[in-house]
């Protein structure tokens, strides 16, 4: 990853159960950076690994300063472990600038917001950002129990009052929210954006199939990358229009392998199609789409593919505009 910034942490916050709030400062970051809702940034911990987290927004105003949330999960790789168990007050990591792949539309009219977990992490911006803006909107947060609920303490300010609907799934309070009855229930002129486990967004993608990302935008924070079938197995031709190469892709390796092992500058960064980083524009090519980050409307226009997951049709030429 190009052009990394060194980020001092200032601050951090246990925000829910098991939840931690971390302030970062960047000299080279500016204001601008953090006012951006719906962009994440890649951290580079002292470990080696790299993980891609929301910026809340709670740090927009501030020069310089961006806050995340990340949720420790025991179960997970290890990245937000070290995150909440090792990264304290003082330390300095490598991070990204913001790149952003659910950017809030604003030229709605009114807009409903789901959030399912430490999915709030980018609908918490973007409610931050619409009560700015005085538009019209309602948040729905899905969750385990009062106690996980990240920044219950803002969410009660004033701007937000009336604004805000807890769905809990467990405790004295416990009442799930029918999916299918909110969707049924949502004006055809809103417009959803929603966050969460794959579960939730999977059972919202079904709900709303004939719906659109005009209608509907989502954001995964992971990806299973199926197994190809037969008939999509198989190696592929990729042209460079800019730089002239050539190369074929076999069964076993990416576009992305090929590219770098070629020298070819190509930024990249969770390598399972969620994060947006590779996304590459495409001349010409049958693509077999992958990735958890382009809409089905971007997919069916073939002009731009994940270059870490998604492939050609065996036999056929991919050309890239690289």
């Amino acid at each position: 990853m190009s052009d990394l910034l060194q980020a001092n942490v200032v601050a951090k916050e246990a925000v829910a159960e098991n939840t931690y709030a971390f302030t970062l400062e960047a000299a080279q970051g500016g204001k601008a950076i953090s006012r951006m809702a719906g962009a994440h940034i890649d951290v580079h911990l002292p470990s080696g690994l790299v993980r891609q987290y929301s910026l809340t927004g709670l740090k927009r105003d501030v020069p310089h300063q961006l806050s995340i949330a990340v949720l420790r999960e025991e179960t997970g790789e290890g990245g937000s472990r070290e995150l909440c168990d090792k990264i304290q007050t003082g330390d300095t990591l490598s991070i990204s600038a913001p790149r952003n792949t659910f950017a809030l539309d604003h030229g709605r009219d009114a807009y409903h917001l789901l959030a399912g977990g430490i999915g709030l992490t980018p609908i918490l911006h973007m409610a931050i950002e619409l009560a700015e803006l005085g538009k019209p909107f309602m948040l729905d947060i899905c969750a385990r129990s009062e106690s996980t609920i990240p920044f219950r303490d803002f969410l009660s300010r004033p701007e937000f009052a009336g604004r805000v609907r807890y769905h809990l799934s467990q405790g004295p309070n416990a009442a799930r929210l029918d999916l299918a009855d909110y969707i049924a229930g949502m004006p055809s002129g809103v417009q959803l954006y929603a966050c969460g486990p794959g579960r939730m967004l999977d059972e919202l993608a079904q709900l709303t199939s004939d719906w659109g990302m005009e209608r509907l935008r989502t954001e995964r924070f992971e990806n299973t990358v199926e197994e190809l079938s037969a008939e999509d197995s198989g190696s592929f031709t990729v042209e460079l229009a800019r730089s002239g190469k050539s190369f074929s892709v076999p069964e076993d390796k990416s576009i992305l392998e090929m590219i770098n092992e070629l020298g070819v500058s190509r930024d990249s960064s969770c390598l399972e199609g969620v994060c947006g980083t590779c996304i590459t524009d495409v001349v010409s090519g049958d693509i077999i789409h992958r990735d958890a980050c382009l809409y089905d409307e971007e997919k069916a226009a073939n002009s731009a593919m994940a270059v870490c997951v998604s492939r050609g049709k065996p036999g056929c030429t991919i050309v890239l505009d690289l």
